[in-house]
C-alpha cells in the first residue's frame, strides 16, 4: 500500500508529457479510484501529493466521497464542505455534506444549506437527504416540507415517496400515511426502499403490528439485515418476542447478518432469558460493530445476568481503553455494576462517580454508587455525597436509593449513640423486605 502512491506519482509526472495538468491528473487518477472502491489508495494518493498541488473542485468532491468510503465522516464532512464553497450547486457533494453532518451530529451549522438547498427551485433528490437529516435531528415539520417539494419535482421517485411516507406516519399519523400508500403505489411502481419506509414510519409511530406486512414486503423484493432488524424490533414493540426470537433464528440460518440485526436478535433473546444466546448476538455483533457503546452495554448486562462478571470487567475496560471517545454515562455504569458485583467496590465507586457526572439525574446511579459505599463502609460519605447531589438534581422517589439513605444513617446514628432518622417509603418497605436475603446492588435494567 505505501508503494501505491509513488507508483502513482509518477503516473503524474508522465502524464504532464501528455498535456494535462497536474490538477486534472490528480482529478482523474483519485476519481479512478473512487469508481473502483479503492478509497483507501485514493486517500493514500491525495494526502501524499495534494497539498503540492492545487485540488480542483471534483478532486474535493471525489476525496470526500473516499474518505465517506472508509466511514471517515468528519474527513469526509470538511471536504464535501470545500466542494461546495467552490460549487454550491453540487449535489453530490451536499448529499455527502448532509450524510456527514446527520452522522456527527453537527446539525445547526449544516442548517443554513438546508435552507437554501430547499429554495433552490433546481433541487430535487438532494431534498430526500434533507429530509433524512432533519428527520435525525428531529425536526420533522422541516423535513416533511422538504419531500412534500421532492415529491411534487420527483413525483414517481420511489426513495422520495419512501421517505415522504415515513414522514407521514410519524407527523400526521397512520391514517394519512395509509391514503398516500394506497395512491401512490397504485400508479408506481414501488420498490424495497418505499416498503421499508412504510414499515419503518408506522413503527416509529409505535404501530408494530401494521409495519410488520410492509416489512415483509421489503425483504421479498431485497432481503436485507437491516430490514430484518427493524421486523424483529417490531415483533418485540408488538408484545411477541417468543415468536421474534424463532423468527430471528430462522432469518440468521439463512438471510443477511449485520451488527444491527445481531443487536436486535440478542435483545429479543434477553427478554425470553435467553442470556446464553444474547450473549452470543452481542459478541459477534460487537465484532462487526466494536465501536458501539449500546452494543457494548447489552453485552455486559447480559454477563451481569449470567454472573460472568469477571467477564463482563475485562470486556468493558477493553472496550474503554479502545474507544473511550464513544463511551457513553452508561459505558460505566455498567462497568461499575460489573465490578460491584465481582466486590470490587472501591473501582466501582470511580465508575459509578463517572457515569453520575455524566447524566447527574439518573437516581438509579446514585443508588448503586451508595451500595459501593456503604459496603465499604462509607456511610458519613453517603450522606455527604447526598447532600450535595440534591442541590444539582430532581428530588423524586427511588426506593433503592432510599434503602441505601436508611441503611447508611443507620451507621452513622449507631456511632453516634443516637436513634436513626428515617426516611422509609411504602415502595421503599417493599423493597427491603424482598431484598433483605441480598446485599448487591440493584441491578433490574430496561437497557436491552
Amino acid at each position: 500500500m505505501k508503494a501505491l502512491p509513488i507508483i502513482l506519482i509518477f503516473a503524474l509526472i508522465a502524464s504532464g508529457c501528455e498535456g494535462r495538468s497536474p490538477e486534472k491528473t490528480l482529478e482523474r487518477q483519485i476519481a479512478k479510484l473512487q469508481r473502483q472502491g479503492r478509497n483507501g489508495e485514493g486517500i493514500s494518493l491525495f494526502e501524499s501529493i495534494g497539498k503540492d498541488i492545487e485540488p480542483t473542485q471534483r478532486t474535493l468532491r471525489e476525496v470526500a466521497l473516499c474518505y465517506f468510503g472508509e466511514n471517515r465522516y468528519a474527513e469526509s464532512l470538511k471536504y464535501a464542505k470545500q466542494a461546495i464553497a467552490a460549487d454550491p450547486d453540487d449535489a453530490t457533494a451536499t448529499d455527502l455534506f448532509f450524510y456527514n453532518s446527520k452522522v456527527l451530529q453537527e446539525f445547526e451549522q449544516a442548517e443554513p444549506v438546508a435552507r437554501r438547498w430547499v429554495n433552490n427551485p433546481k433541487a430535487k433528490g438532494t431534498l430526500r437527504h434533507i429530509a433524512i437529516f432533519y428527520t435525525k435531528w428531529g425536526r420533522y415539520e422541516e423535513a416533511i416540507e422538504a419531500t412534500r417539494l421532492g415529491i411534487s419535482r420527483l413525483p414517481k421517485d420511489p426513495r422520495m415517496a419512501g421517505t415522504h411516507s415515513f414522514l407521514l406516519a410519524v407527523v400526521e399519523g397512520p391514517e394519512s400515511q395509509h391514503e398516500f400508500v394506497e395512491a401512490w403505489s397504485s400508479k408506481n411502481k414501488p420498490n424495497a426502499y418505499f416498503w421499508e419506509n412504510v414499515g419503518k414510519g408506522l413503527a416509529e409511530a409505535d404501530h408494530h403490528n401494521e409495519a410488520l406486512p410492509y416489512l415483509l414486503k421489503a425483504l421479498k423484493l431485497a432481503p436485507s439485515g437491516d430490514v430484518a432488524s427493524q421486523y424483529v424490533s417490531s415483533l418485540r414493540g408488538a408484545g411477541r418476542s417468543e415468536e421474534a426470537v424463532e423468527w430471528a433464528s430462522d432469518w440468521s440460518q439463512k438471510g443477511e447478518i449485520d451488527a444491527a440485526f445481531l443487536k436486535m436478535q440478542g435483545a429479543v433473546n434477553f427478554d425470553v432469558e435467553n442470556f446464553d444466546e444474547a450473549a452470543r448476538c452481542f459478541k459477534e455483533a460487537l465484532g462487526l460493530a466494536p465501536a458501539d457503546a449500546t452494543l457494548l452495554v447489552n453485552f455486559t448486562v447480559t454477563l451481569i445476568e449470567l454472573k460472568r462478571y469477571e467477564e463482563a470487567v475485562d470486556i468493558a475496560k477493553g472496550w474503554l481503553l479502545k474507544y473511550e471517545r464513544h463511551a457513553d454515562d452508561r459505558t460505566y455504569f455498567y462497568l461499575a455494576d460489573s465490578l460491584s458485583w465481582d466486590r470490587q467496590y472501591e473501582e466501582a465507586i470511580e465508575h459509578y462517580a463517572t457515569a453520575i457526572r455524566m447524566a447527574p439525574e439518573k437516581r438509579r446511579y446514585v443508588g448503586n454508587l451508595f451500595f459501593a459505599m456503604n459496603q465499604l463502609g462509607q456511610f458519613q460519605e453517603v450522606l455527604d455525597y447526598h447532600k450535595r447531589w440534591k442541590q444539582t438534581s430532581a428530588d423524586y422517589s427511588d426506593a433503592h436509593l432510599e434503602k441505601q439513605l436508611t441503611r447508611a444513617r443507620s451507621h452513622v446514628a449507631a456511632a453516634s449513640g443516637g436513634k436513626a432518622e428515617t426516611h422509609t417509603s411504602p415502595a421503599e418497605r417493599i423493597l427491603q423486605k424482598a431484598n433483605s436475603a441480598s446485599k448487591k446492588p440493584y441491578s433490574k435494567t430496561n437497557n436491552l
